[in-house]
């Protein structure tokens, strides 16, 4: 009788450790004009993902056949499972694929949070800085009624690589 409550309690043990690893986290704010955000992680389970690894190191390079964010040369600790926009009782799901690692918490998503009006009534921009505070990776969104395009995803130091060949390339001055 011991040894099958030890081996019960032994399952009930594995099964709540599973279930409680892979929770997930939801944190949110409130913004200007009614605006709520609303994210989702939870932690990373390399056995549910196909990894590739690249080069002479061997490094993590691709997630499911996408390149991702947050990795930094290693797997990632946790994903970004959904951004959610609210406004006025709508939900709008935005792109959220390749984004890892996110850095954002209850306490600091209103600084890892941009949200602008853009090109008049009901359209918003949303910038996203995820990762380490010091070098963060951007993401932006075009936000409407009827839907949403992530129009931007990169590190920092790409970002900065794109504006100088784009002033380089189209000879545009500072």
């Amino acid at each position: 009788m011991d040894k099958m409550m030890f081996k019960i309690s032994i399952i009930f043990a594995f099964l709540f450790s599973s279930i409680s690893c892979s929770a997930e986290n939801s944190i949110s704010a409130n913004f200007t004009a009614g605006i709520k955000l609303k994210l989702m992680t939870k932690s990373f389970d390399a056995k549910k993902h196909k990894i590739k690894k690249c080069g002479k190191r061997n490094i993590p390079c691709y997630i499911d056949g996408k390149v991702f964010y947050g990795g930094k040369g290693k797997l990632p600790k946790e994903e970004v499972v959904s951004l959610e926009f609210v406004r006025n009782g709508k939900r709008l799901k935005l792109n959220v694929s390749s984004i890892y690692n996110a850095g954002i918490t209850q306490n600091n998503i209103k600084n890892r949070f941009n949200i602008q009006k853009y090109l008049g009534k009901n359209t918003y921009r949303v910038i996203g800085y995820f990762g380490p505070e010091k070098r963060p990776y951007i993401a932006q969104w075009l936000v409407k009624e009827n839907g949403s395009i992530r129009n931007h995803l990169s590190d920092y130091e790409s970002l900065n690589s794109l504006m100088f060949e784009v002033k380089k390339n189209l000879k545009l001055n500072p």
